[in-house]
């Protein structure tokens, strides 16, 4: 392994982890400038004094994406369509406002916050695609460590796919967001799904 192989993979392996630590650096974040309550969504806190935080970890993330070549041209186009929609998700920020403005309030069309949606949605499908397919590839007769590493594959894939249903589910009935918009759902299934895609990316 040369070092170009070796910086290429350190790369890697760190954007799997910034996507893992994401949501943990933005509530910790927020701690130290007395914003103590969790937001609804992770792309809230681009309305705390995390901005700065949330948009260069995006921007890191979209250009590694960007630059991954991956093993065939399906890797690259799945990675083309991540890279898009992570730097989507932070040119377009939500209008859903965070609790703790501290004077950063700003007025967010519903045209940025309709793509914003749209390629939030594109990625996590993007990212469950890549993890139930793309991963997965493997010779006609598979290692055993291959195997295994398959079943994580897809089971990182299932629980992306599921959580994406649960929130389409609960962003469009009025009575679960009434019953149970106050355990933040949507910051809390997006975590998980940026923790499952993560896992999945480092495996």
């Amino acid at each position: 392994m040369d070092n170009r192989s070796f910086s290429s993979k350190k790369i890697l392996l760190t954007t799997g982890i910034l996507g893992m630590l994401l949501p943990f650096i933005l509530t910790i974040g927020t701690q130290f400038f007395e914003c103590k309550e969790l937001q609804n969504a992770i792309s809230t806190y681009y309305h705390t004094n995390m901005r700065d935080f949330f948009v260069g970890i995006l921007f890191a993330m979209g250009i590694t994406f960007f630059c991954y070549n991956g093993y065939d041209k399906y890797d690259k186009i799945a990675s083309w369509f991540a890279s898009i929609s992570i730097i989507c998700i932070a040119i377009f920020p939500t209008n859903n406002e965070s609790t703790c403005l501290f004077g950063l309030k700003l007025n967010i069309s519903n045209t940025s916050s309709y793509l914003h949606n749209i390629s939030a949605t594109t990625l996590f499908i993007t990212l469950a695609v890549m993890c139930l397919f793309l991963f997965t590839k493997s010779t006609p007769n598979p290692t055993e460590e291959k195997k295994v590493r398959n079943k994580i594959y897809k089971s990182c894939g299932i629980i992306i796919f599921a959580s994406l249903i649960f929130l389409a589910i609960y962003m469009n009935t009025n009575i679960l967001r009434l019953q149970f918009g106050h355990w933040k759902p949507v910051f809390l299934f997006e975590s998980i799904m940026l923790l499952a895609f993560g896992f999945a990316w480092i495996v």
